[in-house]
This record gives C-alpha cells, structure tokens and sequence, in this order.
C-alpha cells in the first residue's frame, strides 16, 4: 500500500511519530524496546497501519506525548508534548495555540448566547496572545 493510499489520519500519525523519534534520536529498535514492545508493531505504526490503542498509549510515553496522543491524531487533533519541569517527575503539557483555541471558542459557544461568532474567535485569540504574553504559551 502507497502513502496515497492510507487513511490520512493512519498516515498522519505515521509521519508524526517517526518525525519525533528522529527529533529524539532513537532508532526504531530503541524505541519500541523503550516502549515495551516489538520493534515490528512500531514499524506498522510508522507505516501506517492500525495497531491496538495499547500500543498507541506506549507510543505516547516514549515520545514524550500526553497520553491520548497518539488517539486524538487519529481523530484529527494535535500531539500534546509533556515538558519536564526541572522538578522531580513533575511535567507540563504544552498545548498547541490552534488546540487551546479551538477549546475556549468550543466552550464560548456553549455558554454564550449575545456574541457573534467573529466576537468569539476575537476573545479566544485575545486569550491565547495574553497566556503567550504572559509566557505561559
């Protein structure tokens, strides 16, 4: 099967799982031993062929992913990268702009009923510009 003739969701993730292994300078080896599994599943993964969702969420560990990654790629969403904070084992998710705004306009929505759709875009990029200010983005 050609790349063309992937689902484009199984292709997606293909692409962006062995882009973050070579960021991370693993070998496909490593990483599946990292990930406790064999290196032939983490082959089809990055082949894209469908797998079980436990080997998603093994996935995710390894490449330094939110767990659900992995799932939320194959639903059209964005990888969340987990930054160590320097403190223990404590860790950030780093949620991607376009995703956060995507959550506050989704939960405006929902809640609010005299704003126009303009005005609700406008306030989430107001809030994602402020949490960039702020250095939180």
């Amino acid at each position: 099967m050609t790349a063309y003739e992937l689902p484009l969701t199984l292709q997606r993730l293909a692409t962006d799982v062995r882009e973050r292994r070579l960021e991370l300078r693993l070998g496909i080896a490593a990483a599946a031993e990292k990930a406790g599994m064999s290196k032939d599943t983490w082959r089809r993964v990055e082949e894209g062929s469908r797998v079980r969702d436990t080997s998603y969420a093994k996935i995710d560990s390894v490449l330094g992913w939110a767990p659900g990654s992995a799932l939320s790629i194959l639903d059209g969403a964005e990888a969340i990268r987990v930054e160590p904070l320097g403190v223990g084992d404590l860790a950030a998710a780093r949620i991607p702009e376009s995703e956060l705004e995507r959550a506050i306009t989704g939960a405006m929505v929902v809640v609010v009923d005299n704003m126009t759709a303009a005005e609700i875009r406008e306030v989430a990029r107001r809030a994602v510009e402020d949490l960039k200010d702020h250095g939180i983005l």
